[in-house]
């Protein structure tokens, strides 16, 4: 049986400092005196504190670093784009892309599609609690999955 106090030795996949480095420089590359948007401008349009901002742009070894909250981190990715987000997460050898329009709503439309049959599939099973017959709670459980599904539907037909 492996130890969770073991587990809790390993180092994780990116350090701290070097995701720090790239989020700065990311940051950097855009933002300040020179660049493309003042720290003010990005404040107003992401909802991340000018400060939060500043301090992300310095070197994770300075005094005056902090590390950007999950939440502050996603939505300068979501303002920037896909090319200040691939700068950030190129310290895990991977890229990101814009989704074309609809494109996450018909992922994850065969996603819950795929869940349905299974689930249904499992209800009507003739070897299941009630045979071929689909038992109230499994009924339930379809429903729910399909209402899920419902505006996704609409939004990949439009």
């Amino acid at each position: 049986m492996t130890s969770h106090a073991a587990s809790a030795n390993n180092e994780p996949l990116v350090s701290r400092n070097a995701a720090g480095a790239a989020i700065g420089r990311a940051l950097r590359m855009r933002v300040g005196r020179g660049r493309r948007y003042s720290v003010k401008e990005v404040s107003n349009h992401t909802g991340v504190s000018d400060r939060a901002i500043e301090c992300a742009m310095c070197d994770p070894d300075s005094g005056d670093w902090r590390r950007l909250p999950q939440e502050a981190l996603l939505s300068l990715m979501s303002w920037f784009g896909p090319e200040f987000t691939s700068e950030v997460i190129a310290a895990t050898g991977q890229g990101a892309y814009w989704l074309p329009d609809g494109e996450g709503d018909a992922a994850s439309l065969n996603t819950d599609s795929a869940e349905f049959n299974f689930e249904y599939a499992r209800a009507t099973d003739p070897n299941g609690p009630g045979g071929p017959e689909i038992m109230p709670e499994e009924r339930q459980r379809l429903r729910l999955i399909a209402s899920r599904m419902a505006p996704k539907v609409q939004a990949v037909a439009a």
